[in-house]
């Protein structure tokens, strides 16, 4: 998996606002997830719909905190969880990445 690094520029709320969509891959649903400026979040693999509390610091440190989901099984991007277990949110381009509390890559979105 990728990591942080050097080139990744750390993201901040101006840039993490909007909707973003999985990055590639072809998805057979809609997942997206969108930021909000009053530090909500709402999204979907594609199947389960899901809402949370976001607040992003210096460097990119992502502070997120899961609210009400669904459970159905689905075949979209896994972006609730990519979104709950994210620490660190950074850009690779214009690119999203979300990245675990060990710095390891958890996803990749392209801004709708």
């Amino acid at each position: 998996r990728k990591a942080w690094t050097e080139t990744t520029k750390p993201a901040n709320g101006a840039l993490l606002e909007g909707t973003w969509d999985p990055a590639s891959g072809a998805m057979r649903t809609s997942a997206h997830v969108t930021f909000n400026a009053d530090g909500t979040s709402i999204g979907t693999d594609g199947c389960n719909a899901f809402a949370a509390r976001w607040a992003i610091g210096e460097g990119g440190w992502l502070l997120t905190t899961s609210g009400a989901s669904t459970m159905i099984g689905c075949e979209g991007a896994p972006i609730p969880m990519w979104v709950a277990t994210a620490q660190r949110a950074g850009l690779d381009g214009s690119t999203l990445v979300l990245f675990a509390h060990d710095g390891a890559e958890l996803g990749r979105l392209a801004r709708s």
